[in-house]
């Protein structure tokens, strides 16, 4: 009875993950998926808070500049 239960878990799980879209991490290029409201909503993924931090720490003033920029022009 056991095997059943995991089976269905697994089959849910699978089905689950396929019916998200595949993103790629900006930092190490890692694919993973992401449920489709959020792939939408950024245009920037990463797979954790480290690759997050390492990203925005080499890029982040530059970011800011530019956001100085479009704040100027308005």
């Amino acid at each position: 009875m056991m095997t059943m239960y995991a089976s269905r878990t697994t089959d849910a799980y699978t089905w689950s993950v396929l019916s998200m879209p595949e993103v790629e991490c900006l930092t190490c290029s890692k694919k993973f998926h992401k449920s489709p409201s959020k792939a939408r909503r950024v245009d920037r993924h990463f797979c954790s808070n480290k690759c997050k931090h390492k990203y925005y720490k080499k890029h982040g003033k530059e970011m800011m500049r530019k956001q100085e920029r479009t704040d100027l022009s308005r």
